[in-house]
């Protein structure tokens, strides 16, 4: 999906797969995180759980959220129902490093499978890049890894 401003200087558009579980996704392990990867980085501030949702139902999921760069990470507090569907939305709240917010709101729901993954994490990126010079002292040294 691409999704775009209107103002033509800041673009959401998609990376590939823009988020994680795929819309629709049915076996997904009940241990998962939900990840979505914009187009630009985006401003910490506004990405949280009130603009990165995940319900069952009319149910709210609790979970945390973090973000590295442009990818968010909904981590719930615990192992999704097996069998349940879920929505995840990313809210117009959330807003790029220029302030300029999503156009609308980004939803996909999937469904819970019946066992947690057996699949180890893997790392997705670091910041700053392996291999980086010039590392400011002080700096934040994160890791973005997922289990599937």
């Amino acid at each position: 999906m691409d999704l775009h401003n209107g103002r033509g200087t800041h673009s959401y558009a998609a990376h590939g797969d823009f988020h994680q579980p795929a819309n629709l996704a049915t076996g997904v392990p009940i241990g998962t995180l939900l990840s979505a990867t914009f187009s630009v980085p985006m401003d910490p501030a506004t990405i949280s759980v009130s603009t990165f949702t995940v319900t069952q139902g009319a149910t709210p999921v609790s979970g945390t959220v973090t973000l590295v760069g442009a990818t968010a990470t909904f981590a719930p507090l615990s192992n999704l129902i097996p069998g349940a569907v879920y929505q995840a939305v990313i809210r117009i709240g959330a807003a790029n490093l220029a302030g300029t917010p999503l156009a609308a709101s980004y939803v996909w729901s999937f469904t819970a499978g019946s066992s947690t993954s057996t699949t180890p994490p893997t790392v997705l990126s670091t910041l700053p890049a392996s291999g980086a010079q010039g590392v400011a002292l002080g700096s934040m040294i994160t890791a973005l890894s997922v289990r599937r």
